[in-house]
């Protein structure tokens, strides 16, 4: 199906918005998900962990491996992420 990647700094609206079009989409497309950074950082017990470049760049790559995984299911996916640098 698709996949929606919002990104940006914190606190910028990000979340807001993939809230939004996550309503919006799901009215013609039920299978439609919603994926936020904050949440998958936990549920991927990634909590611990600092916020080096390393480490962003680890997630970022799961995030994706997780999106791809979902979106080769027929689904349509949203998620919302801060930025990974500046």
């Amino acid at each position: 199906m698709s996949l929606i990647w919002i990104t940006g700094l914190a606190n910028s609206g990000k979340t807001t918005l993939a809230k939004f079009l996550y309503k919006e989409i799901k009215k013609k497309h039920t299978n439609t998900v919603f994926l936020d950074g904050h949440i998958l950082r936990k549920i991927l017990d990634m909590s611990d962990r600092s916020y080096s470049e390393s480490n962003r760049k680890k997630l970022s790559v799961k995030y994706s491996k997780f999106c791809k995984f979902l979106s080769d299911q027929d689904l349509t996916v949203i998620i919302s992420t801060i930025s990974m640098f500046e």
